[in-house]
């Protein structure tokens, strides 16, 4: 609407002096208050990039900040920026070198993971030191199961190990250290033990013990007497003061055992008697049965005999009956 005459339709036309002489006009930055010192031209305004103006990242990281702090942010601030492996040399975003690559690069020195002197290692050679570190824990060669340091490993097989091979110092035979230390020396024959009746002979081998003990003075023994009744048990050595003491006693159980095998003696020799005297009745009473069992074949053989003679004499005679029949009717 026309301020003049309030009509709705009128010609318009640009003024080109009047529009030089706005655009020469001198003017301020909008951001004088905060610091910015720019002043000229309204034409010159609209390419004025003021430094106090807010504008975003250009890496994209989404942060807004003044145009003046964007080249820093650039280079040191901003989580997209782009930066250089130092070790590998490798390009990528800060976060990215600095987060993952930096668990990763081949290229980067690190220590010994077994804390031996070797330092400044590449991460690609450590697979290689490991297998030569001193320090490295490797299995024993034994299979016992233990982990040792692998500079360990030669003083563990020769004077630790569980399952190395050693001999037993008293009959020499070879096995392992455990068993050796622990089962063999319970059964070893030559290994050297106390008398058990702690007698002063001393240490003698495992397997001439009980040879000892047959003859050892202060070994238990029965009284010699024990078959018989003695129930004293005495040291080998008190054997004879034994005997010298208890003559009555001994020649008492003697005479009990004797008495004692003579009513045994008479009880069997009654038994035998009466056995014997069964026998002889048991025999008597076979031989009668078998006289008897004797006749009796006999007759049975006799009148069989007779039978079969009988039959063979009518199986004759009617044979020659039927040769006499024959003869006639052929004359």
């Amino acid at each position: 609407v026309c301020p003049m005459c309030r009509s709705n339709e009128f010609a318009t036309f640009l003024n080109k002096q009047t529009e030089r002489a706005i655009k020469s006009l001198r003017v301020f930055c909008s951001n004088k208050d905060k610091g910015c010192e720019w002043q000229g031209e309204i034409n010159n305004k609209l390419v004025h990039s003021c430094q106090f103006d807010y504008v975003k990242c250009t890496n994209y990281c989404g942060k807004m900040l003044r145009r003046r702090y964007l080249e820093y942010h650039i280079k040191s601030n901003c989580p997209r920026r782009k930066v250089e492996c130092k070790y590998c040399y490798i390009t990528g975003e800060i976060q990215l070198i600095e987060g993952q690559h930096k668990e990763k690069c081949p290229k980067m020195p690190l220590p010994c993971p077994n804390n031996c002197n070797a330092q400044d290692l590449l991460r690609e050679d450590i697979a290689n030191h490991r297998k030569a570190c001193p320090c490295e824990g490797i299995c024993c060669t034994n299979q016992c199961g233990k982990t040792v340091q692998r500079h360990n490993l030669s003083c563990h097989i020769q004077n630790e190990c569980p399952h190395r091979k050693v001999d037993c110092q008293y009959c020499h035979i070879t096995g392992e250290h455990q068993y050796i230390e622990h089962l063999h020396k319970g059964i070893c024959p030559k290994f050297p033990l106390p008398c058990s009746n702690q007698c002063d002979i001393g240490k003698i081998c495992r397997e001439d013990m009980e040879t000892h003990r047959s003859e050892c003075a202060l070994e238990i023994i029965r009284c010699e007497y024990h078959s018989i009744g003695c129930e004293d048990k005495i040291p080998r050595r008190d054997q004879e003061k034994h005997e010298k003491e208890k003559v009555k006693h001994h020649l008492f159980l003697t005479k009990c055992e004797l008495t004692h095998t003579k009513d045994e003696l008479h009880e069997q020799a009654v038994q035998t008697a009466t056995l014997l005297s069964k026998l002889e009745s048991r025999i008597k009473e076979l031989e009668n049965q078998l006289e008897q069992k004797a006749g009796m074949l006999e007759d049975m053989m006799f009148k069989h005999v007779f039978q079969w003679s009988n039959t063979l004499e009518s199986n004759y005679n009617s044979m020659c009956r039927l040769r006499l029949g024959g003869s006639n009717v052929s004359a």
